[in-house]
């Protein structure tokens, strides 16, 4: 399994029980499968990706370019939403 499989497997399991994904959540999401992941193999993630942590919580750009290949090839859904607080737009992923 890899980033894409992890990916794509948990916008599926959101879309499935009607749950909004945003980018943070589907970031954090990911991230909690490679902690999992390490705690059970020696600190080794499934991605390899270098996790590092800012003001929303764990992040790396290798996420985003997985996350935006994905959304760009149809592999998963991205959704537009304007928000109700301000001029800036949420994004939600689907399957």
């Amino acid at each position: 399994m890899n980033a894409s499989d992890l990916l794509r497997y948990i916008t599926w399991y959101a879309t499935q029980r009607d749950m909004k994904l945003t980018t943070v959540r589907l970031v954090k999401f990911l991230y909690l499968a490679d902690l999992y992941y390490a705690r059970r193999h020696g600190g080794d993630t499934v991605t390899g990706f270098p996790w590092a942590f800012v003001h929303y919580g764990p992040y790396c750009p290798e996420v985003m370019r997985e996350i935006d290949s994905l959304a760009a090839s149809g592999q998963i859904c991205r959704s537009y939403l304007p928000s109700k607080f301000g001029k800036r737009t949420t994004i939600f992923f689907r399957a």
